[in-house]
C-alpha cells in the first residue's frame, strides 16, 4: 500500500519479542511506546480501512494494524485501554494536535468510556466551569437538587470558593474528620 502513513516506519508496528527475562519490562515498555506511535500514524492514514482488510489472522496476532493493538501482544486482550497513559513522541517531531493546537493528551474515563482528551483545554475548561459557578451558584446547582450524592444525602449542595460544586453534608463531614473533631 503506497499511500499507507506507515510506509518506512515498519519497526513501529511488530511486536518486539524476547526470552531473556531480565529485559522482558524493559521489552514490553519499548512494544508500548512504539505502539502509541503507531496509534497516531494510524489515526490519519488514509488507508486504515484497506489495511485491515488485508490483514491476517497471523498479522492481527503480531502486527499493530488499522488502530489496533496486536492480539498476542498483551493478557488483557485486545482493544484494551492502557491503565497509564504513555508519553508519546514521535521521531519526525509530528505530534496530533488538538483544535487550539496544545499536543498534551491525557487519558479520561474507564472502559468503554475511555478517551484522550487535551490536558491543557481540560484544565482551561475546568477553570472556566469554576469561575461560572462562584458567578452564578443558583444556575450552577440548579441541576444537582434533589439528587442522592455518592454518601445517599439527599438536595443540598453548595458552591465553595475554589468553585467545586459538592454535597454540603459531605463536605462537614470532611471538614470534621480533618479537624479531628467527628464522633464515632
Amino acid at each position: 500500500m503506497e499511500r499507507a502513513a506507515c510506509s518506512g516506519k515498519s519497526h513501529l508496528f511488530s511486536v518486539i519479542e524476547t526470552d531473556d527475562i531480565s529485559k522482558a519490562k524493559e521489552v514490553k515498555s519499548l512494544n508500548l511506546i512504539n505502539f502509541a506511535k503507531a496509534e497516531l500514524i494510524c489515526a490519519s492514514c488514509p488507508v486504515k480501512e484497506a489495511c485491515l482488510d488485508s490483514a491476517n489472522e497471523e498479522d492481527m496476532f503480531h502486527t499493530f494494524r488499522a488502530g489496533f493493538y496486536p492480539r498476542g501482544f498483551s493478557k488483557r486482550g485486545p482493544d484494551r485501554p492502557r491503565k497509564m497513559p504513555i508519553p508519546v513522541t514521535l521521531d519526525d517531531g509530528l505530534r496530533e494536535r488538538c483544535l487550539k493546537g496544545h499536543s498534551d493528551w491525557k487519558f479520561s474515563g474507564r472502559g468503554e468510556n475511555r478517551r484522550r482528551i487535551c490536558g491543557t483545554c481540560n484544565i482551561s475548561r475546568q477553570r472556566n466551569s469554576r469561575d461560572w459557578a462562584k458567578k452564578n451558584p443558583e444556575e450552577a446547582i440548579a441541576p444537582f437538587k434533589g439528587r442522592e450524592c455518592k454518601n445517599g444525602h439527599v438536595g443540598e449542595y453548595k458552591v465553595y470558593a475554589d468553585g467545586s460544586i459538592a454535597c454540603r453534608e459531605c463536605n462537614i463531614i470532611k471538614g470534621r474528620r480533618a479537624r479531628g473533631t467527628l464522633n464515632a
